[in-house]
């Protein structure tokens, strides 16, 4: 870090510190047009604030076997509820997003009973963004 031995401890905290503020300004903000996205970024910097809290415990060499099995068990279950919260929410965004972008590719499949209840729409959300391709009502 910066061509200064530091311990692994401060380089995660400052991690930590630079994670924090980041988190802070994600929910102050919310940059993202898309409400999706926004807590789909929040989620991804808790997990990180997590792993990186448990990880300080790993840098320490006081606890036993056992309370290292819990922590790593935890570890492994946040990041993998942020895994398929990712797939699910990009699984749910990417097929409208693809259609958008290209139409005259996907009006050749519009025959196809899942892509026949989407049609374009020219709608702003709330946020003031373009909703993208919706179920017709």
């Amino acid at each position: 870090f910066l061509g200064v031995a530091v311990h692994r401890a401060i380089q995660a905290l400052l991690c930590f510190a630079i994670l924090a503020v980041s988190y802070y300004f994600q929910v102050l903000y919310k940059p993202y047009i898309e409400r999706d996205m926004n807590s789909l970024e929040i989620t991804s910097i808790i997990v990180s604030l997590m792993t990186l809290y448990c990880g300080l415990y790993f840098v320490s060499d006081d606890m036993s076997p056992a309370s290292k099995w819990i922590l790593f068990c935890f570890l492994v279950g946040c990041n993998l509820y942020f895994v398929i919260f990712w797939l699910k929410k990009v699984g749910e965004k990417l097929p409208r997003t693809l259609m958008k972008t290209f139409p005259k590719f996907f009006a050749k499949f519009q025959k196809l009973p899942n892509l026949q209840q989407m049609k374009p729409s020219s709608q702003s959300t709330p946020e003031g963004g373009h909703t993208g391709f919706y179920p017709k009502k």
